[in-house]
């Protein structure tokens, strides 16, 4: 499996990046397909520097993915990104926030669920 959202990514041009995830957003059914898409525009925001509004855009995610794992997991690899560039992490919060991820990785619903790789 791989990561549904990837294809939507141009790294060199965040405004398409950016359009393309917004069609996105309008087009998913679900809250977690909704958070999930949110996690990304985020990225957007934290690529450009707008800490404060990425951390916006991940609040408004955060309820949207409810119980969803795939969902949760991108939210926290996002807060784990942006916090340290953002210079408001600290070394606790770190730790805990690792440590969750790992856990919740480890019950992902299947195999491949974040797009990595069979070796």
């Amino acid at each position: 499996m791989t990561d549904r959202l990837r294809p939507l990514w141009d790294f060199d041009d965040l405004d398409a990046s950016e359009r393309r995830l917004r069609a996105q957003l309008e087009q998913e059914t679900s809250d977690p397909g909704r958070a999930e898409v949110l996690t990304q525009l985020a990225r957007v925001e934290g690529l450009r520097g707008n800490f404060a509004q990425c951390a916006q855009v991940l609040d408004k995610a955060e309820p949207l993915a409810a119980s969803n794992a795939v969902a949760n997991v991108r939210l926290e690899l996002e807060r784990g990104l942006v916090l340290p560039a953002a210079g408001a992490m600290r070394i606790r919060e770190a730790k805990t926030s690792g440590r969750s991820l790992v856990r919740r990785a480890y019950v992902a619903p299947e195999p491949g669920a974040f797009g990595e790789q069979p070796h």
